[in-house]
Formats: structure tokens, sequence, C-alpha cells
């Protein structure tokens, strides 16, 4: 079944874990391999300034995502509590920033 909408129904929402390094590629990921119109919001977690310059180039290129940053370091669980308030979608899905999505995953 395909969903066809002009409103998103889920919002993807992008973790910190223990590294930043991937950070970027799987924003990038997301955007290249998911299909139906979607909201994104990455929790920055104070990522390093290149990071977090990278993060910014592609919030740029995409209206969808929204970056929410902090000023320390937070836990997984912590980012996940702090998005769930801003999620105005149907669904929601929790990515941790160092994940590897394949083709047509959601």
């Amino acid at each position: 079944m395909t969903i066809q909408s002009k409103q998103p129904i889920v919002t993807v929402v992008v973790v910190p874990r223990e590294s930043f390094n991937m950070f970027a590629e799987v924003v990038e990921r997301i955007y290249a391999v998911t299909s139906p119109i979607f909201k994104m919001l990455v929790m920055e977690g104070n990522a390093p300034k290149e990071r977090r310059a990278q993060l910014e180039a592609i919030a740029a290129r995409h209206p969808s995502c929204k970056i929410v940053y902090s000023n320390r370091w937070v836990y997984p669980h912590e980012a996940v509590n702090q998005a769930i308030p801003m999620i105005d979608t149907k669904y929601a899905v929790f990515i941790d920033n160092e994940v590897e999505l394949l083709e047509d995953w959601l």
C-alpha cells in the first residue's frame, strides 16, 4: 500500500549516540532512501562545530528538517524525551545517529 499525502504523517527523529562521526551521513541517507513525505527532527546533542555545520547545511537544503540544539551532550533517552513534545505527526520513528538504512525502510 502506498501512502500519498501532501502532509507528513511521520516524524523521523535522529538522536545522538556515543559518536558524531556519522551524524550528517545518516541524516543525508534518510533523505536519500525514504519515500513518504516526512518531517525530521535532528537532536543535535552538542555536536562538534564541524558536525554542527554539516547538519546546518543539510537542514538548509531540506525545509522539513529541524535541528534542536543543546548546550551539553545529552543521553539518547534525554534526546527522545525532548523530541516527543515537538512531534505533531501521527507516527514517529526514533533513529540513532549511527544506523545504516536500506532503501524503502519506512
